[in-house]
């Protein structure tokens, strides 16, 4: 996320302009972002529960995936050739895309409406921190905020934490993850945790008093609180280590296989491009279709964020076999790496999902048990994902609430290890990349 640099970006006066700006930005913003995770939820809940009763099944059939996905391709590719902006920040290259100019915020809402609810392997907290920051930067326009427009990133990091003050789970893991972004972007952490505060504050107001419903709690990442989470030993320890390196792998080829799809459809021309991406929804729907097939499941459990499954698996952890949570990785890992590239979204709610799985897959090995297999599952997937590992030992403790502490020592070990591998194998990949590039210019000339 940009901010402004320099000894003279922020002073006094430019900070109280921020905080009384980012309370005036916060209110409508999180409002807004209540709106859009309950159309969401609304039109999810009509596509995969309501819709199938009315034709009369149980629930959505193994085929189910097929017609929804392939329109999802129709119209988020259509959002991305349309309308400014090509629907927001390509997901396969992170967690966010810098500042989202106002222009660009409604392909940005229509790309994610048009995929989150129909199936797309991704969540909302993208789409959310986009509309948020391009709102913010046209209200301070509007409203005259900003001087010169000196402090529209700053202001636009408010309106970014009104809008996911509450997805991550908890407002205080909207903060953690807004000021280390600013860090990675080389902004002023301190000056850009205030708007950040402020903005995670109003939000998380409007969002509890006015929002506490069924529909914007099931576009959030929860999860069940576990009966039992003992103190951790060397065992849960020693495992993080290789959950870690284990968690690196899949995520940097899931990211690499992303952006690979990404880079193909970039340089396609609209009709081609709109083909293209209904093909992807094919593809992302035959792997849903295959998972149901397999383990006699509901196809939703791969084709969405992964919101309700993880809550399904952690509130009975015995009702999962070992077929089908490797059926669910497997399926969700190539369906999450395909929806990566073609479609716009977070990539931050399947990560957590897919280690939360293999936390549940691994916890019978020695040593380790449910409640350390989910810690350091859920903390190693998020910092190889996000390549935040602040942020992902914050998101994993605070999934665990009052069990936080019992789960530090593997949740930060695990992150650690997960973060420095990944980083560690983009370094290589690029290294190798430039390589082959100087080989075949050699060999060209």
């Amino acid at each position: 996320m940009a901010a402004p640099t320099g000894p003279d970006a922020v002073d006094r006066k430019d900070l109280l302009r921020v905080i009384g700006s980012s309370v005036l930005v916060a209110l409508p913003i999180s409002l807004v972002a209540m709106g859009f995770l309950g159309l969401v939820d609304l039109v999810q809940t009509w596509v995969w529960e309501t819709a199938p009763v009315d034709l009369g099944l149980d629930s959505a059939p193994w085929w189910w995936p097929i017609p929804w996905l392939v329109l999802a391709g129709v119209l988020v590719s259509s959002a991305i050739v349309l309308l400014p902006g090509r629907g927001g920040h390509v997901p396969a290259n992170g967690t966010g895309g810098g500042a989202t100019p106002p222009s660009f915020v409604l392909g940005v809402f229509l790309a994610a409406l048009a995929g989150l609810p129909l199936g797309v392997v991704l969540g909302p907290e993208a789409p959310l921190i986009a509309m948020g920051t391009g709102l913010a930067v046209w209200l301070s326009r509007l409203a005259r905020l900003s001087p010169h427009g000196r402090l529209e990133a700053l202001i636009g990091t408010a309106g970014a934490a009104a809008a996911i003050s509450i997805v991550l789970g908890n407002p205080l893991t909207a903060v953690v993850f807004l000021a280390e972004a600013v860090a990675i972007a080389g902004g002023p952490v301190i000056a850009a945790t205030l708007p950040a505060l402020l903005g995670v504050g109003v939000g998380a107001l409007v969002f509890s008093g006015l929002g506490d419903t069924p529909g914007v709690q099931s576009q959030s990442l929860q999860l069940v609180e576990l009966d039992s989470v003992p103190t951790p030993d060397i065992g849960d320890l020693l495992w993080a280590v290789p959950v870690g390196v284990l968690a690196a792998v899949v995520m940097s080829v899931v990211f690499t296989s992303g952006r690979r799809v990404a880079d193909r459809l970039a340089t396609m021309s609209r009709g081609r491009l709109i083909v293209a991406t209904m093909a992807v929804g094919l593809v992302v729907a035959l792997f849903a279709s295959a998972y149901s097939l397999i383990t006699g499941r509901n196809p939703f459990d791969v084709a969405s964020s992964g919101t309700a499954t993880l809550q399904a698996i952690t509130s009975d952890t015995t009702a999962w076999g070992a077929g089908a949570l490797v059926a669910l990785i497997v399926f969700k890992g190539l369906a999450y790496a395909l929806s990566l590239g073609a479609f716009r979204g977070g990539p931050i709610f399947p990560s957590i999902m897919l280690g939360g799985a293999l936390g549940v897959l691994i916890a019978p090995l020695p040593g380790l048990g449910v409640a350390g297999g989910l810690a350091v599952g859920m903390a190693a997937f998020a910092a190889a994902g996000m390549k935040m590992p602040l942020s992902s030992v914050a998101l994993t403790l605070l999934l665990f609430g009052p069990n936080a502490t019992r789960v530090f020592p593997e949740v930060a070990i695990a992150a650690v290890t997960a973060y420095a591998v990944r980083i560690a194998l983009d370094k290589r990949a690029r290294t190798t990349s430039g390589q082959d590039t100087t080989t075949a210019a050699h060999s060209t000339t």
